[in-house]
């Protein structure tokens, strides 16, 4: 058969198992889950807990939090889950699959789809173009979320993309590369994964790798030993964040970077910086501050081990996510909740004097935990 002709027939292949799995609710037929439809599941490492390092939330800024506008979450939900002291996570999970096909934006088999996020679920595009190929063994090394934020590429891909390589040769689907990625990815030692439009394998290894686990603790801290063998440099940091994603828009922001220069911050922007700039900012960095996003994510690979990470949160999108990941990596972290000032959830605001009181309060707050532990 030429190469044109077996590509035609993957893609037709997989466009016939698409399909079924997209109709089957039309149908009545119930959609599983890829765990239910595997040809045999394996335990890599169980769940359980976790204990981490408590952030710090002033009393007066626990007050700010509204209820949460994408969630409908309340502050008493929100507060005990910012401020944990152990992390939960199930078991860590491979399904092995046959049958499976790569069509674009999902994984298909049988009637389960697992969507993987991107822009290449288009049928006419499926149809030409683009890398189509089948394989032996394969283990996926990419999540929706992952496709979708910045931050969730750095601690969930790319720890995911280290845990898979035990499992079979690591692919991805298309999806657009971030702008900074190269260069993280160079610093990590994390290649990108060849990426195909189309594939059919003999054996897919899809992994489950939720929550933050001990497990995956040990790949993200992986990820930050080249950082911990930099000397600290003692450099307080701020990264302004782009306009891309959800609207956060902290309106005083210039102000306040006049008064955070004049205290010795450096600040970086992550929309109009080189890659180099602002890894070369955070290497080793003491304190490293911005605006609740994605943006933050490089820090906690990067700032010297104990740093202060301080997360500014507008008062109706307190996340906890990112600070958990901070937190079991050895940051010490702050949260201040800024202040809206009109019916837009995207914009708030901070008092000069009240940031750099919640900066003072952070460093005092840790020195009396160190101190205590010690």
């Amino acid at each position: 058969m030429s190469t044109l002709a077996s590509e035609a027939f993957l893609r037709s292949r997989a466009a016939i198992a698409a399909a079924g799995a997209i109709h089957a609710p039309l149908l009545g037929l119930k959609r599983p889950s890829l765990g239910e439809v595997a040809d045999r599941t394996l335990v890599v490492a169980k769940g359980g807990t976790m204990p981490i390092r408590r952030a710090f939330m002033p009393e007066r800024h626990e007050r700010r939090i509204e209820v949460m506008h994408f969630t409908g979450a309340k502050p008493a939900e929100i507060i005990p889950d910012m401020l944990r002291d152990e992390l939960s996570y199930p078991d860590m999970l491979a399904h092995e699959l046959k049958g499976a096909v790569l069509f674009g934006s999902s994984l298909y088999c049988g009637r389960a789809r697992h969507f993987l996020g991107g822009d290449s679920g288009r049928w006419g595009r499926l149809m030409s173009g683009g890398v189509v190929d089948r394989r032996q063994e394969v283990a996926l090394s990419t999540t929706m979320w992952g496709s979708v934020y910045w931050a969730n590429l750095l601690y969930e891909d790319l720890p995911l993309q280290m845990a898979a390589a035990e499992f079979g040769e690591v692919v991805s689907h298309e999806r657009a590369e971030y702008c900074h990625e190269g260069a993280y990815r160079e610093w990590f030692g994390l290649a990108r994964p060849r990426e195909f439009r189309v594939l059919s394998a003999r054996k897919w290894v899809f992994l489950e790798d939720n929550g933050v686990s001990r497990h995956k603790l040990g790949r993200l801290r992986a990820m930050r030993r080249r950082a911990e063998g930099v000397a600290p440099t003692g450099k307080r940091v701020y990264i302004r964040r782009g306009a891309g994603g959800e609207k956060r828009t902290l309106v005083n922001e210039e102000a306040l970077l006049g008064r955070l220069e004049a205290e010795g911050f450096v600040v970086v922007d992550t929309a109009h910086d080189s890659a180099e700039k602002v890894m070369a900012a955070l290497l080793g960095a003491a304190v490293v501050m911005g605006v609740e996003g994605s943006h933050l994510a490089p820090a906690v690979f990067l700032a010297a081990t104990g740093a202060l990470f301080l997360v500014l949160f507008p008062p109706r999108r307190v996340l906890p996510v990112m600070t958990h990941v901070a937190a079991a990596c050895g940051l010490r972290v702050g949260l201040a909740v800024c202040e809206g000032v009109s019916d837009e959830v995207g914009e708030f605001s901070i008092e000069a004097d009240d940031l750099l009181g919640f900066i003072g309060d952070a460093e005092r707050h840790f020195e009396r935990d160190r101190v205590a532990v010690g």
